[in-house]
């Protein structure tokens, strides 16, 4: 099962990952070699070929005849030695998102989480219930698809009077994108919990996008895309951080915007006090590390984002601006 953006990461076109990488199109060894489906790429020195469309679902290169293709890490990983497979996710994100240009940056410092003593929890597929019970929450199908494709949605058993019932687990990971916690929802509103350590259960942006909007449910991350799509606006990169965020969490959030190139936090905390706690500390972040700071409440008469897309209330948010000063 998938856990992160890894297959998103593998299907990014050959026109993005290629440059940053500082390969050009090489036309000479096009029209000499051909081939349909295929791309010819060289930086002087080394050339490569990519299979734009293979039976693996994404692109794959070679640099020679019988050499056995393989995914972007592995080309990143080779042109940069010393990457390790979170590096290279970096890289191509930040490719993604701008650009990482010709030179690959210095890879970014990782925070590491502090994990209890006690042993991830154990994941399973999401229970078979999972697609109708969000789209009774008033998530769209587009969002739906897309949360499963990138495998961030799974089962975990809850030990109950009458014996085990499988959960909807919404998977939280750390800074190295490994699996380390999720937000546990049951088939009504009635029962939530969170098993293991909090991390950051990340939504990333369907296209380039400088801004990171921060809820306080994996539902709520999922309700604002649909708000958003509906829109007709791009969506950010969104994040639930599962309630008050920790120090840790911060962390995360600081290095996350820099690999991102992230311009603007959107703190989309709840209609309450306690979101408004929330919403202040990643303000502060922002304005700390230079950002702009937005504070985008959910629809008026609603809690959270949620309960927006239960009703199907498509008010036009209130938005507050609280943009870094010059120094």
């Amino acid at each position: 099962m998938n856990l992160d953006d890894t297959d998103a990461l593998r299907a990014t076109p050959a026109e993005i990952v290629m440059p940053a990488l500082g390969f050009a199109p090489d036309e000479k060894a096009k029209r000499r070699e051909g081939g349909r489906g295929y791309s010819y790429w060289s930086n002087g020195d080394e050339k490569i070929i990519v299979i734009e469309q293979s039976r693996a679902g994404c692109p794959l290169w070679f640099a020679h005849r019988g050499d056995k293709p393989r995914d972007w890490f592995g080309l990143v990983q080779g042109i940069h030695s010393g990457m390790n497979l979170g590096h290279a996710k970096s890289f191509l994100r930040r490719a993604i998102n701008g650009g990482a240009g010709a030179s690959c940056p210095s890879p970014l410092p990782k925070p590491t989480l502090a994990l209890p003593p006690a042993e991830v929890p154990i994941f399973c597929e999401a229970p078979a219930w999972s697609r109708e019970m969000l789209s009774g929450r008033g998530i769209s199908c587009e969002v739906i698809d897309y949360t499963q494709s990138l495998g961030l949605l799974a089962g975990f058993k809850t030990e109950t009077e009458r014996g085990k019932i499988k959960n909807l687990a919404f998977l939280h990971s750390d800074a190295q994108s490994q699996t380390i916690g999720a937000e546990i929802r049951g088939r009504t509103r009635s029962f939530k919990s969170f098993r293991g350590a909090k991390g950051m259960f990340l939504l990333p942006s369907l296209e380039a996008s400088t801004t990171l909007a921060i809820v306080e449910s994996a539902i709520d991350a999922l309700a604002l895309a649909t708000f958003v799509q509906q829109k007709g606006r791009p969506q950010p990169w969104i994040a639930s951080l599962a309630g008050m965020p920790s120090a840790d969490q911060l962390d995360m959030i600081t290095s996350l915007c820099s690999e991102l190139r992230i311009e603007r936090i959107a703190a989309c905390s709840d209609n309450d006090e306690a979101g408004e706690t929330i919403a202040q500390r990643l303000l502060d972040l922002a304005a700390d590390n230079d950002m702009e700071g937005v504070r985008v409440r959910p629809p008026e008469g609603h809690k959270d984002w949620a309960d927006w897309s239960q009703s199907k209330n498509g008010s036009v948010p209130k938005v507050t601006h609280n943009a870094p000063q010059p120094a």
